[in-house]
């Protein structure tokens, strides 16, 4: 089963930081980095609900039981 479950509060911890980390730094600097040449920043995660609570899951074959979030990249 992919992740196994309950996920460990490092995970969780990073998981939570890796968030903060693309909002508050990653997306401003590309955003910032593109603008000069025309370039515009997709941000893939608010588009694919990324950022849905990762303690709600849900079912998807084969892979089990995964967040929501995920679900929807991958469909």
């Amino acid at each position: 089963m992919y992740p196994s479950l309950p996920a460990s509060a490092a995970r969780i911890s990073l998981a939570q930081l890796s968030v903060v980390a693309f909002k508050s730094l990653i997306n401003p600097a590309l955003t910032k980095a593109y603008a000069p040449s025309g370039g515009v920043l997709v941000d893939v995660t608010a588009a694919t609900d990324g950022l849905h609570p990762a303690d709600e899951h849900t079912q998807l074959i084969p892979y089990g039981t995964i967040p929501v979030a995920v679900r929807k990249v991958c469909t």
